[in-house]
C-alpha cells in the first residue's frame, strides 16, 4: 500500500453513507432508541470491568487530587460504547468491507463502536482490514510523539512508557482538518492497568452547557484554543520521549536524500497556516482553533480540543518530566516554560484560569467510561463525538492505531 506523500483529504460522506444516515434520521424520530440489524454482526452487552480505576489521588493524572475528582471511572452501562460480535467468515479484507455498513450506521449514534470476533490477528491484518473499509486512512504526522510504522498506515497508538497515564482527548484538534475517526486494535492487553479510557463528547458539551454556559461563553469570545508545542531539535536535545521536529514535520528527509528538512517543515507549518519560531533547542509552533466544532457529516457542535490534555498542569505529575513537577500546595496557574512539550490557553493567548481546567475536567470525568480489553478487539471512535485516554499500566501491551481522514 503505497504511502501518500502529504496528509490528504478529509474522510467525506459518501452518497451511500448520506442515504442510510437520511433513513437512521426519520428512524430515530420515531424510536430513538432503536437499533439496526447487521449481516454477520451480533449486538453484545456493554462491555465490563475487573475492579473499576481509581481515579482520586491517581499517581499520573493530572489534579486528581482535588476533591471534586470523581474516586473511579465506572464501566459502561448503555450504548457508549456500542459493542458488536463479528460472526462472518472471510480474511481481513473481506471483514473490512463488511465492517463498512456497520460503521456507517452505528458510528454517529454512538460515537464508539468495538468489535469483537474479528480475523485481525497483527497489524499487518488491521491494515488490511482497515484498508478494505474504503475510509480515507492517513498518516500519523505532526504529532508530538515519535510512533514507528508497524504496517502500512498502522503505528502504535502510543509510544510512551505504561507509568504514563493520558486523560480523555480528542486527536488532532489543532490540525487544519482534524481526522474524522480513530480506529484502534488491541493485539496483547497489559498484565494489569491499561484498561480503555472513552468520554462521550455529547454528554461533556451538554454539562458544560447546562453548567458552566459562561466557559463556552469566554472561549467563543477569546476566539476558542491557542494550542502551543514545542520540538526539540534531534541534533541538540535528548528526542527519545517527545518526537523531534524532524521526526514530526521531516521524516524523510536524511543525508541520503538530500532534503532539505528544515525547508520542508517549514512548507507543512506555512501549508498548515501555523505560527512558528526556531530556537536554539528546536521549534515552536501555535495555532489558534476552536473549542466546538461542526461535525463534518451531521453538522452537530462537539467538543473537540485538548484543553486539558495538553494544558501545563498535566506536568504537575507527569512520569518523564520531573523537572516540571509541582507539589499539589503550588499548583495553580502556569504557562509554557523551556522545552516544556506543550500548552493549551486561550485563542488570544490569555491562561487558562482553574476554575476553567475545574469545569472542563469535571464535565470530562464525569462522561468517562473505562472497560477491559480482549486480545483482538478493534474499536472505531468518531473523533468528533469520542474523547480516549488510557490508565497507566504493567507488563507489556501491544496496541495499535489507524487514523482516517483530516489534514495537517
Amino acid at each position: 500500500i503505497p504511502k501518500p506523500k502529504l496528509p490528504i483529504v478529509s474522510d467525506g460522506p459518501s452518497l451511500r453513507t448520506m442515504r442510510i444516515s437520511a433513513l437512521l434520521a426519520l428512524a430515530a424520530v420515531a424510536d430513538p432508541n432503536a437499533t439496526t440489524c447487521h449481516r454477520s454482526f451480533s449486538r453484545l452487552p456493554a462491555p465490563t470491568l475487573k475492579v473499576a480505576p481509581k481515579l482520586r489521588d491517581h499517581v499520573t493524572m493530572a489534579d486528581s487530587h482535588m476533591e471534586w475528582m470523581p474516586e473511579v471511572v465506572g464501566a459502561p452501562t448503555g450504548d457508549f460504547p456500542a459493542v458488536f460480535g463479528f460472526q462472518g467468515m472471510g480474511d481481513p479484507a473481506s471483514a473490512g468491507r463488511e465492517v463498512q455498513e456497520l460503521l456507517e450506521v452505528e458510528l454517529n449514534r454512538a460515537g464508539a463502536v468495538l468489535i469483537r470476533g474479528l480475523p485481525v490477528h497483527s497489524p499487518a491484518d488491521f491494515s488490511a482490514f482497515m484498508t478494505a473499509t474504503n475510509m480515507t486512512l492517513n498518516e500519523y504526522i505532526g504529532g508530538v510523539t515519535s510512533r514507528p510504522e508497524a504496517a502500512p498506515m498502522v503505528t502504535p497508538a502510543s509510544t510512551e512508557p505504561g507509568t504514563v497515564s493520558m486523560e480523555p482527548h480528542t486527536d488532532d484538534p489543532h490540525w487544519t482538518v482534524p481526522p474524522t475517526k480513530l480506529a484502534f486494535y488491541c493485539k496483547q492487553p497489559p498484565a494489569e492497568g491499561g484498561q480503555a479510557l472513552l468520554a462521550d463528547g455529547r454528554k461533556v458539551l451538554s454539562l458544560l452547557r447546562e453548567r458552566h454556559p459562561e466557559v463556552l461563553a469566554e472561549l467563543e469570545r477569546r476566539g476558542g484554543v491557542r494550542y502551543e508545542h514545542f520540538y526539540p531539535d534531534q541534533n541538540v536535545n535528548d528526542a527519545t520521549v517527545i518526537t523531534s521536529w524532524q521526526t514530526s514535520f521531516a521524516p524523510d528527509c536524511t543525508l541520503a536524500t538530500g532534503c532539505d528538512a528544515k525547508a520542508e517543515a517549514e512548507r507543512l507549518l506555512k501549508a498548515g497556516g501555523f505560527g512558528f519560531e526556531w530556537t536554539k533547542e528546536g521549534l515552536k509552533k501555535w495555532e489558534v482553533r476552536p473549542a466546538v466544532m461542526k461535525h463534518p457529516q451531521t453538522g452537530e457542535d462537539c467538543w473537540m480540543n485538548q484543553i486539558a490534555a495538553m494544558h501545563c498542569s498535566v506536568f504537575d505529575n507527569h512520569p518523564e518530566f520531573p523537572a516540571f513537577h509541582r507539589p499539589p500546595a503550588e499548583r495553580g496557574p502556569c504557562e509554557m516554560h523551556g522545552v516544556m512539550p506543550y500548552h493549551t490557553a486561550f485563542g488570544d493567548g490569555t491562561s487558562f484560569t482553574p476554575e476553567v481546567m475545574k469545569a472542563v475536567r469535571q464535565a470530562q470525568w464525569e462522561s468517562a467510561v473505562s472497560f477491559e480489553y480482549q486480545a483482538g478487539d478493534v474499536m472505531v471512535l468518531d473523533n468528533y463525538l469520542a474523547q480516549h485516554g488510557r490508565w497507566s499500566f504493567e507488563g507489556s501491551r501491544e496496541f495499535f492505531l489507524v487514523m482516517v481522514g483530516g489534514m495537517l
